[in-house]
Order: structure tokens, then sequence, then C-alpha cells
């Protein structure tokens, strides 16, 4: 069988971070490419990969793999990563239980019904047409009039599903990387509203990782974020893996095994 090709996108993460990956590759004996990506496609020549390509970088990597016959490239459908499928499928364990799915013009017209202001707001997807974020609805309102007016979004998004509710007062945030409903690395990533990066993580919140995922596991790799509340603990959010920050999350465990999997099981 072929060697796996690791393909990272370049100037997306940090320097830093990005060199550790690097780093790993190399020690480990792994082949990779860096690429620079403008407008789905690749500038200068184009890689010549015979084998299997996992791809690391931004969310135009499904455009790219498609585009150049990559696979499996990723695990970043954005049908599988869906907020409500989340919500539908865990019930209250998601941080975001309440939520109502509206189109994103709606939004502000549920806030008000729900008597939410301020409320939270993200995509239903993984696509991240924008980050999700508390709002109060004049600002929202404000805010979504000048994005519109400029052209930020695409057309037609006024009409895609986004999840909004109440707003949540969290503790500790952590992000596991799960592989075949294991995980496999895990880092906290803020505290309180500020990134704090450190690789720590409680067992009761693997614990939860890994029975969320047993019910739950829309790729075979992918990230789970997990924080605390004044209820206990709640799943965030699910996030490909392809294109999620890894923090401080141990690559040197993530990446050997990522590749061991998909050199087992890619056909």
């Amino acid at each position: 069988m072929s060697k796996v090709t690791w393909v990272l996108e370049d100037h997306i993460f940090t320097k830093a971070f990005h060199q550790e990956m690097l780093d790993c590759l190399r020690d480990q004996n792994i082949p990779y490419h860096i690429i620079t990506v403008t407008d789905g496609a690749i500038e200068g020549k184009i890689p010549e990969i015979a084998g299997p390509v996992i791809f690391y970088g931004s969310l135009v990597g499904r455009q790219v793999c498609e585009r150049y016959g990559w696979t499996p490239g990723v695990w970043n459908n954005p049908e599988y990563f869906s907020e409500r499928k989340l919500i539908d499928a865990i019930g209250p364990l998601a941080l975001n239980y309440d939520a109502q799915t509206v189109p994103f013009r709606d939004a502000v017209k549920t806030a008000k019904t729900m008597d939410w202001d301020p409320f939270f707001i993200k995509p239903n997807s993984d696509v991240k047409e924008f980050a999700g974020m508390i709002q109060t609805q004049e600002d929202f309102n404000e805010w979504y009039m000048k994005m519109m007016t400029i052209g930020y979004f695409h057309e037609g998004i006024e009409d895609r599903p986004v999840v909004i509710s109440s707003p949540k007062i969290l503790g500790k945030e952590w992000r596991l990387v799960v592989l075949e409903q294991k995980v496999i690395a895990y880092s906290i990533y803020r505290q309180f509203q500020k990134v704090i990066p450190k690789r720590d993580c409680p067992a009761e919140v693997i614990a939860l990782a890994e029975q969320v995922v047993a019910g739950f596991n829309p790729a075979p790799v992918f990230v789970v974020d997990i924080c605390e509340t004044i209820n206990g603990l709640r799943v965030v959010e699910l996030n490909g893996f392809n294109s999620a920050g890894l923090y401080k999350c141990d690559v040197t465990a993530i990446i050997p095994a990522v590749t061991e999997f998909v050199e087992r099981t890619w056909q």
C-alpha cells in the first residue's frame, strides 16, 4: 500500500504550531507537502501524490481535495456536523439544548419571541460563515445589516439555517480529538472567555466525550468541545478535524494515530 501523505495549508495556523506539526511528520518519516491555496486552487506546482492524503488547513480543504482527487482528504462534511443533529442526538447534554433553528434573516425576530436579549447565535454547520457570538438584538441587527451591505456574506445566506439560544456562562472549555470513538488528545483552550491553552483534561471530561460519541459519531476523526457550566459539564459542539485548531493537543499522538487509521482503512 502507498504511504499516507499529509498536505498542510500554509498561513492558516500559527508558525509555532505549523512547525510542531512539521517536526512530528519529519520525526515519524511521514511524507508531507505544504501548499498555499487561493480561490480553492493551489498556487504554483501541484504535488503529485499517488496514495491516500490527509489534508489539514482551512475550510476550503474539501474543495481542494475534490479538485485534485485526494482521498480521504477531509472528514468535515457540513451535513454531518450540524448543531441541530447534535442537540437531537444528545439532548440536555448539549450546551445549547434550548436552541431554535431558524433562517438567518429571522434571528432577531425569534430572539424577541423567546425573550432572549442578549442571545447566542452561530451557523448550523461546520462551514463557519461567521463565528458564534453573543449579541444584543440591537447590536446584532446593526452588524447583520452592515455585513449584508458590504457584501461580506455570500448570496442566499439570509435563508441558511442558524442556531440561536439563551446566553450561557462558561468556565473552562476543552477541545478533545476523537478517533474511532476514542479520545486520543486534549487541551484546555479557554478559561472564563480567555484563551489560555494548556495540555490538561479531567477524566470526567474525557468520559463525557466518549459517552457522547458512542451515540453520535459523525466521522472517523473529529473534535469535541466540552465546557463547565453552573449545571455541570456540557457539550459545546463537534467540528471536523481537518480545520480545527488543536491548541495544546499532543500532535505527536494525533498525527501517527490518524496516519495509521488511514493506512489501515483506506481503499
